[in-house]
């Protein structure tokens, strides 16, 4: 351990000349510096993801291959059309122009669509969510501004952005209602009114079933279409709720940050009683009532910070090494 506390004497020298606000920012971007190389490497992540996307690329493969099979076989509905009614259960569209009639496969889809909804919805929104997303990204990228435009991620948008998400993903989910109803406008020789209907009624999932597909082609048209804007839907609910919430917090922390100083709030800012609030208990005040962490999980984090600090000085440091071996 001598070793250690003399390999950086500068670093020791410099550590007692500070001040003690000095010496809290140091800790601070030390502390942050350790966990940017603790992080997990870009790599990794990049594997960890691809590897959960492919469970659900397998997920959803083996749900359609099955149901695809059994109607196929068990019903004697073409291959399209097996395809076309797995969809319509998975995306709880349900027309009702095609369903089985006879006790087992009754039985069949009944647990069928169990499966589907409540296990493989969430791999298939996952697998969709990626293809929306560059689109959505894209359109993302032409609404902001030329700063914000190059390193711009959908997922990583914070309040700022979060109008410019919402408008993207509607957007997007117009130009997929839009494609849905040109095309199967035409398909099925359908009028204004009624392509509106019956992409309103599809496309949130609704699914009346008194206009539905009926040629091969327009069934296996749907049987994309659905899915998009089935996800499509969820992509604009999921906006909207970000909206509101970048909303709220934004409101909450402005709230926080003009409140004026006075006893009641020192004495709730106070956690060890002193009379006094240090920085980090200002802190760890604003973090907890901004919603970011709960007060339990700042007393955990202090409590194993206090099993670390040894020597009881309020610093961790080559000591405290000593002592914990």
């Amino acid at each position: 351990m001598e070793g250690i506390r003399n390999r950086h004497p500068q670093r020791q020298r410099e550590a007692h000349t500070e001040g003690p606000a000095t010496t809290s920012k140091t800790v601070v971007q030390r502390t942050v510096s350790q966990i940017q190389r603790n992080a997990i490497p870009a790599r990794v992540k990049h594997e960890i993801f691809w590897s959960i996307l492919t469970g659900h690329y397998f997920a959803v493969a083996v749900y359609f291959a099955v149901g695809v099979t059994f109607y196929t076989v068990f019903t004697g509905w073409a291959a399209t059309d097996a395809a076309y009614f797995v969809v319509m259960v998975l995306s709880t569209v349900g027309y009702g122009d095609l369903a089985p009639e006879d006790p087992a496969s009754r039985l069949f889809t009944g647990v069928y669509a169990v499966i589907g909804v409540i296990l493989v919805a969430n791999s298939l929104s996952t697998i969709l969510s990626k293809v929306l997303e560059k689109q959505s990204l894209l359109i993302l990228r032409l609404l902001s501004s030329s700063e914000t435009r190059k390193n711009l991620r959908v997922h990583e948008l914070g309040s700022s952005q979060s109008s410019s998400a919402l408008l993207a993903s509607i957007l997007h989910y117009v130009m997929i209602l839009a494609l849905g109803g040109f095309v199967l406008a035409r398909w099925q020789d359908l009028g204004l009114a009624d392509t509106f209907y019956f992409v309103s009624i599809s496309a949130t999932t609704v699914g009346l079933g008194d206009i539905a597909p009926q040629s091969s082609l327009a069934r296996s048209f749907a049987v994309l279409w659905v899915l998009l804007a089935t996800v499509g839907l969820a992509r604009v609910i999921g906006a909207t709720t970000d909206f509101k919430l970048n909303q709220e917090r934004d409101r909450v922390r402005q709230n926080l940050l003009r409140a004026p100083l006075t006893e009641d709030s020192i004495a709730e800012m106070d956690h060890d009683s002193d009379f006094k609030v240090s920085k980090h208990e200002f802190l760890a005040w604003f973090l907890v009532n901004e919603g970011k962490v709960t007060q339990a999980e700042v007393d955990e984090i202090m409590g194993r910070f206090e099993e670390l600090d040894a020597d009881g000085s309020g610093y961790l440091d080559s000591n405290d090494m000593k002592k914990d071996n």
